[in-house]
């Protein structure tokens, strides 16, 4: 099982394996491959997801739901971000 993850403009999939996993865990997993395609995100700098929903109808999913339970392989899941924290530190 695989599902592609959109944060804004940018798409990342993500593999599920059987879809044992939790929403919560979901939304890490991409979190980690989003990382790696913005370069301006430090670190340290933190990604703050309010919530996950079903892109079709917008339904919100549960944090603890398991993937397999309430989504589809191949389906399209919006991420909708409450804030993007820069962490600027400063060396002397």
């Amino acid at each position: 099982m695989k599902l592609t993850v959109c944060f804004g403009d940018t798409k990342v999939v993500v593999p599920c394996g059987s879809g044992d996993i939790s929403v919560r865990n979901l939304a890490f997993n991409s979190l980690k491959r989003v990382r790696n395609t913005l370069p301006k995100l430090g670190p340290h700098d933190r990604v703050v997801v309010h919530s996950v929903t079903i892109a079709r109808d917008g339904g919100i999913l549960d944090w603890d739901d398991l993937v397999r339970d309430v989504l589809d392989d191949r389906e399209l899941v919006l991420s909708i971000l409450v804030d993007i924290i820069f962490v600027v530190t400063f060396q002397c």
